[in-house]
């Protein structure tokens, strides 16, 4: 099942192309890295054909979901990350996990295009725990319309590349995250919602209220929202779709009626697509 997911889940994130670097038998030496690889785990070897062979079958869906607009940025800087450290890093993949359990589609800007002065077009930026931003992304930025939403410090943005102080006014709302990844998401969504973001399909737990077990991704295709959905723990998880809607299972071609629970065993991943006008 994890490897099932992991590969899934690669190209629900927009990964087109996979190599597995080992892919032979290790039969002299039972102390080699190479000892125990996918060839000698049956299971494992079957579950990476079944994933290609259902990407290949799933393609147009698959496709859909890589290439929907990303509808929340999060700023993506290198100097944050030479001076910043781990405060940065560790602020944006709490900000990417979060917003992944949102149904909202995630995306990167980075500096390099503030530094070419282009300015984001979605309605909000998380900005996380970035305290050094180059002078000429920071000018750009400054003229960025939207909601930016900085993750964890209030003072941020506050010197350049080359450390040294700058005066910079930007305006903006603050959020925290922690560790606690329900806490996270329940944030994330309350700033979207703040500025008017919100999922085409919701996913919920059985009795209605939000989760934070299951990812989703929605696109639209023709008249239908095309849902992947992954439960990224390791229990069973049931799970309601918000407002109810007949689906169709694109692998299994399951007819799932509007308003029946759905369960995801651990680590496991499906592909639903809307039945008649979205």
């Amino acid at each position: 099942m994890h490897v099932r997911a992991g590969l899934w889940m690669q190209a629900i994130h927009g990964q087109s192309a996979t190599t597995i670097w080992v892919w032979e038998h290790e039969k002299s030496n039972p102390r080699s890295d190479f000892a125990g690889d996918f060839m000698e785990r049956a299971s494992c070897a079957e579950a990476v054909g079944i994933a290609n062979l259902d990407l290949n079958r799933a393609a147009e869906e698959v496709t859909a979901i890589q290439k929907a607009p990303a509808q929340a940025l999060i700023l993506h800087s290198p100097t944050a990350a030479l001076w910043d450290g781990k405060k940065y890093e560790t602020a944006l993949i709490r900000s990417y996990t979060a917003l992944s359990y949102t149904g909202v589609k995630p995306g990167f800007f980075t500096e390099r295009q503030l530094e070419q002065g282009t300015i984001p077009q979605t309605r909000v930026v998380f900005v996380p725990n970035i305290k050094h931003l180059s002078d000429a992304a920071a000018e750009t930025l400054l003229k960025y319309k939207g909601t930016l939403v900085f993750v964890n410090e209030p003072a941020l943005m506050t010197a350049n590349e080359y450390d040294q102080p700058a005066n910079r006014a930007f305006a903006g709302k603050l959020m925290p995250l922690t560790a606690d990844l329900a806490a996270n998401i329940a944030h994330v969504s309350e700033q979207l919602s703040a500025v008017g973001i919100a999922p085409d399909i919701s996913v919920t737990d059985a009795t209605g209220h939000p989760q934070s077990s299951v990812q989703w991704q929605l696109a639209h295709m023709n008249d239908s929202i095309v849902m992947n959905l992954y439960n990224s723990s390791h229990d069973a998880k049931e799970i309601t779709i918000q407002p109810p809607r007949e689906m169709r299972d694109v692998s299994s071609n399951e007819i799932i009626p509007p308003g029946k629970p759905i369960t995801l065993a651990p680590l496991q991943v499906r592909l639903l697509r809307t039945q008649g006008s979205r």
